[in-house]
């Protein structure tokens, strides 16, 4: 963003001759009628178009502000639970109620 703080007109200068350079690039390659020279010059537009656009996105910024919630913070690790002691099952024993046991 400096370059483009310092000097306007120089930024200005080189958006028109990367322009006019692809557009010149564009009829060359029409001209020619080469395979070759199309496929050079169309990877040659998307590789420019793709570093210009992270060139933008790095001069906006991060976008933590124009997200409509707040961002989530880490979630801490809950502390190791300690393992649980097993019980052993109760015994029971016979209740006597005084009735004889059917069989």
């Amino acid at each position: 963003m400096s370059f483009l703080d310092r000097t306007p007109g120089g930024f200005i200068f080189v958006a028109n001759a990367i322009l006019y350079t692809v557009v010149l690039a564009e009829i060359w390659m029409l001209t020619t009628g080469s395979i070759a020279a199309m496929v050079g010059v169309m990877v040659t537009i998307i590789v420019a178009a793709a570093l210009l656009c992270r060139w933008v996105l790095n001069l906006m910024g991060p976008e933590d502000h124009a997200l409509d919630y707040e961002p989530q913070r880490a979630k801490v690790p809950a502390p190791a639970a300690q393992p649980a002691v097993v019980a052993e099952p109760r015994r029971t024993r016979p209740v006597t109620t005084g009735r004889p046991a059917i069989q």
